[in-house]
């Protein structure tokens, strides 16, 4: 129940962010924004060779609501090989999944993030009685919560530094409790 309340109180402050600010004077227009200017393209991409093998795309399309706040839904794959050991051996498997994403910048470069996604991991549950292997997918939550830096790399067009915190800690995640990430948006 606390961990609830925590999540709760920690998204709703994130989108009840808003700016102040006074101005003496006129105020200038503001400026109206296309769908064009407000849609944008991003996502990340993974790859670890080795002993584990993991090859990680997750494209994003995303909608600014306003300069400094944005959301954004996505899909998830991941492909990933490793080895069990014993009977089973190296086993690869792919994830499927999708996410759903928020994004709140300040000052124009610190950002404020959350992003939910829904993916499947396989799992091993034993071995048959011929000592094969038995895998089932299971779904799996993970709420990210966290931030890093935005950096203007083009006119509508942005690099992130990030620092997610995964505050569910399902004991399924394909995760580490901390994952750090760089990502990109362009605008159209």
């Amino acid at each position: 129940m606390k961990r609830t309340a925590i999540i709760i109180t920690s998204l709703l402050i994130l989108f009840s962010l808003s700016g102040y600010a006074q101005n003496k004077g006129s105020v200038p227009p503001k400026k109206k924004w296309s769908l064009k200017e407000k849609i944008y393209f991003g996502g990340y991409l993974g790859l670890q060779f080795g002993s584990y093998t993991s090859v990680d795309v997750s494209p994003l399309i995303g909608y600014r609501i306003n300069p400094n706040f944005n959301v954004g839904v996505g899909v998830l794959y991941t492909y990933t090989s490793f080895n069990y050991g014993g009977v089973v051996g190296n086993h690869g498997y792919s994830s499927w999944g999708g996410r759903l994403t928020a994004n709140y910048t300040l000052f124009n470069l610190l950002t404020l993030g959350a992003e939910y996604q829904y993916r499947t991991v396989e799992l091993l549950e034993g071995v048959d009685s011929e000592g094969n292997p038995i895998f089932n997918d299971k779904g799996v939550s993970v709420l990210f919560l966290g931030g890093g830096i935005r950096q203007r790399i083009g006119k509508n067009s942005f690099m992130y530094f990030l620092v997610y915190y995964d505050v569910l800690q399902d004991v399924n995640s394909p995760y580490d409790s901390v994952v750090f990430r760089v990502g990109a948006s362009v605008g159209l």
